[in-house]
């Protein structure tokens, strides 16, 4: 098994009935009412909607970083609401990689240091590892700049890395939160298509929150998130 291989190739989120409220000092705040979604590995989803119509709800709560009111979330047949706090922290380091606006790259670690971060919660940066990163440096196009680190950097050269970074550990889950709400057209143009082909090599389910229609389209599957509720785009 190669490098691009050594990741999980096949994956199944099933999510039913997913609600999130907030109780408020007016009453009952109800973000997410109801959410039902079919992935599995190598599918792409863009989520769109308006600005706090819940997306990001969405996506912190497929990756285990918030809990919904209702409903249920599965992987592989396995419930997230089921999970120890030890398993789904496990989770979050094994099966998701998270990119989000800003890239959150630590200034004082190169290239190649940021890109194995995840890679101390799950046992440290063994020698496998250590060339998965090398690879992905690579394949993001910045395997000249191992040893830079970010101030030596582009805005959208930043942001390849925190992609690289995300997909160290060969998670199930690619969870996009305005991945070039910071970057200008032709960078954003770049990490779109970057994106979509690495997640494509991993046979990752890509999930992506965008107020891009340009990026959006990029994506096979279309999804707007109104009165907390997906509808075809």
């Amino acid at each position: 098994m190669n490098i691009a291989e050594s990741v999980i190739r096949s994956t199944l989120m099933r999510i039913r009935g997913l609600k999130k409220s907030y109780r408020t000092t007016g009453g009952e705040l109800t973000v997410l009412d109801g959410i039902d979604l079919d992935l599995e590995g190598g599918d792409e989803l863009a989520i769109t909607g308006p600005s706090g119509s819940g997306k990001s709800t969405l996506l912190h709560i497929i990756g285990g970083l918030d809990t919904p009111t209702a409903g249920t979330i599965d992987i592989d047949g396995r419930s997230l609401a089921e999970l120890s706090s030890r398993d789904l922290a496990d989770y979050r380091s094994h099966s998701v990689g998270f990119v989000f606006q800003d890239h959150h790259l630590l200034p004082q670690c190169t290239v190649l240091e940021n890109t194995l971060i995840p890679t101390l919660a799950a046992g440290g940066a063994t020698r496998e590892r250590i060339d998965r990163a090398r690879w992905l440096v690579e394949r993001i196009g910045l395997g000249h700049r191992l040893t830079h680190r970010p101030a030596e950097l582009s805005g959208g050269e930043r942001q390849r890395v925190a992609i690289a970074r995300a997909l160290v550990n060969g998670p199930k889950l690619l969870l996009c939160d305005e991945p070039t709400g910071n970057l200008d057209r032709a960078n954003a143009e770049r990490i779109g298509d970057l994106l979509i082909q690495l997640a494509q090599d991993s046979r990752a389910i890509l999930i992506v929150v965008t107020h891009s229609l340009e990026l959006a389209a990029k994506l096979k599957i279309r999804m707007e998130l109104i009165d907390g509720r997906l509808a075809p785009a």
